[in-house]
């Protein structure tokens, strides 16, 4: 796959044509919303590496929101830009930082046939040992500025004839600038993808089925690494025999192909397999599987196995849902799990995934099962809310957010990522309190090595009265680091940041908080090493225009 185009300004004129175009055919309801922030930052810093340091920053953040709604275009664009100035002991240093993100949709025919494009410029952590502590002011030469934009065609069939189904084809372009310490020019490539979901529709009676399938292809000679292709394709058909009881047949695919440049490095993970069995339905949303399937796979170690599958689908009642399935894939037992739970005031979010990506597709289309609704731009969870409803679609310049960030690398290798998620939040009128804890097991095909990471943390606020707020944040993340290659070791890290902000008028707020930072490990290649802490405090403004 070779396309030989500048992405980032194809989604601009896309985007910008489907403004005018939403804007011509019907009118609609633009939004803008401005502001500035600045803070004097005071810190102290005890490293092993370098020592004692004292710094005094000075930061200025103008941002920018646009929303616009149509009755067949929604859009929205969000840009924050960062000017420090820092002086210490030694030099005195001028950063400046620019961030965007932006969405839009314009649905041609409706609910039939929509045109998607997104994109976000964004300034990552590339060192997966740093997690959690490194920003702007503490290790920010391990930031490197990442880009991503993706146009998508989607087509929705409704369900109520006999099949209803979805299908989407996308091209994402992901690239990545060096950081200021080495070159991780790693993500510069192009993915092209297709994913279909289709099901039986509203008039079957006796059968039920599904169809669901993948492609992705991602091209990735740009950085002399090849291309990797991806494909996915699980069905099932039941056959109602008895009351609440069906026949089940099902099949599933699997391919994995990643090629080196000169097309003799090739590497391949398949698995298929095929299986009958028993479905329980007692109604749309309530049904239990049990199967007994055959294997073929690239792996002698399950090529030819008998194996049971299992497939829950329980909708307990309309604010608490459970998906699950067990079987095998090539590299052994695998599992899928998601609960989710919504109260008045409580959600609750539990998953577990397995799934073989590449670090550019984590980046570009990631998969949120976050418990709070966002508006674009917002710095934390404390401008968000919590939707009743487990099926809220976000609106135009609304997302729904994790309550905090996977630890990818800015890298393009092939891995095969098992992942674990809890996320709680509690909102009322006063106080916001959200739990999380999180696990990641990124284990790198073709490569002797792999990466886990545990974290833990609450983030809350309390509004005091009408005028003042406390907030908390408080993370902690053990990272653990396997190679044969490369360094190998751990790296435990917290941060903890207080905060209290007081609301002087309608549009001007005051602002102090104080922030802790520790890093104990022996895998760290940052200026201040992998021993390090860091003392803030900040007072800042904040005007709304």
């Amino acid at each position: 796959m070779s396309n030989k185009f500048n992405s980032s300004k194809l989604a601009l004129i896309i985007m910008s044509a489907l403004y005018l175009k939403g804007g011509h055919v019907h009118a609609g309801d633009l939004k803008l919303n401005a502001g500035v922030t600045s803070n004097a930052v005071f810190q102290q810093i005890e490293s092993d590496s370098v020592g004692n340091r004292d710094l005094s920053t000075l930061t200025i953040e103008p941002n920018l929101t646009a929303v616009f709604r149509g009755a067949n275009f929604t859009g929205s664009f969000n840009g924050t830009a960062t000017h420090l100035e820092r002086d210490n002991n030694d030099l005195s240093t001028k950063n400046n930082y620019a961030e965007y993100n932006y969405n839009a949709n314009w649905a041609i025919v409706d609910r039939l046939f929509n045109l998607q494009a997104s994109g976000n410029s964004r300034y990552l952590n590339t060192n997966t040992a740093n997690y959690l502590v490194s920003d702007f002011l503490v290790n920010s030469e391990d930031l490197a500025e990442t880009r991503t934009n993706r146009i998508a065609a989607v087509s929705n069939i409704a369900g109520s004839g006999l099949v209803a189904g979805t299908g989407s084809f996308s091209y994402t372009d992901v690239r990545t600038d060096e950081t200021a310490l080495t070159n991780t020019n790693r993500l510069n490539n192009e993915t092209l993808a297709f994913v279909a979901a289709l099901r039986n529709g509203d008039q079957a009676r006796t059968y039920v089925w599904t169809l669901n399938g993948n492609y992705s292809d991602t091209d990735r000679s740009r950085v002399e690494l090849g291309s990797f292709e991806s494909e996915n394709a699980t069905g099932y058909i039941d056959k109602q025999v008895y009351r609440n009881w069906a026949l089940r047949l099902t099949g599933q695919h699997e391919s994995h192909t990643f090629i080196g440049n000169d097309s003799s490095l090739a590497n391949e993970r398949s698995f298929d397999s095929y299986g009958a069995g028993v479905t329980y339905r007692q109604s749309r949303g309530r049904s239990v599987s049990l199967t007994m399937n055959k294997a073929s796979s690239s792996n002698a170690a399950n090529d030819g196995d008998t194996f049971a599958g299992v497939a829950v689908e329980w909708a307990f009642t309309p604010r608490t849902q459970l998906a699950a399935s067990f079987g095998k894939r090539f590299y052994g037992d695998s599992a899928n799990v998601q609960f989710t739970h919504a109260a008045k005031h409580l959600r609750t979010s539990i998953s577990y995934s397995e799934d073989v990506r590449n670090f550019s597709q984590l980046l570009a289309d990631p998969e949120v099962l976050g418990v709070f609704v966002c508006p674009d731009g917002s710095a934390g969870i404390f401008d968000c809310f919590q939707p009743g409803s487990l099926n809220y679609i976000p609106q135009a310049g609304e997302q729904i957010v994790q309550i905090i960030d996977d630890n990818n690398a800015i890298e393009d290798s092939v891995i095969l990522r098992k992942g674990g998620d809890l996320e709680i939040g509690y909102q009322s009128r006063k106080l916001m309190v959200a739990f999380y804890a999180k696990y990641i097991n990124d284990n790198y095909l073709a490569q002797e090595r792999q990466r886990e990471t545990r974290t833990v943390g609450i983030k809350s606020s309390y509004n005091i009265g009408v005028f003042t707020s406390l907030t908390a944040d408080l993370s902690f993340a053990d990272i653990e680091r396997e190679s044969v290659t490369q360094e190998s070791g751990t790296s435990e890290n917290m941060k903890l940041k207080l905060g209290v902000t007081h609301k002087l008028t309608r549009r001007f707020d005051i602002t102090s908080d104080i922030s802790y930072t520790d890093q104990n490990g022996e895998i760290g290649s940052s200026r201040l090493g992998s021993n390090f802490t860091n003392k803030q405090i900040s007072f800042g403004v904040s005007y709304r225009y």
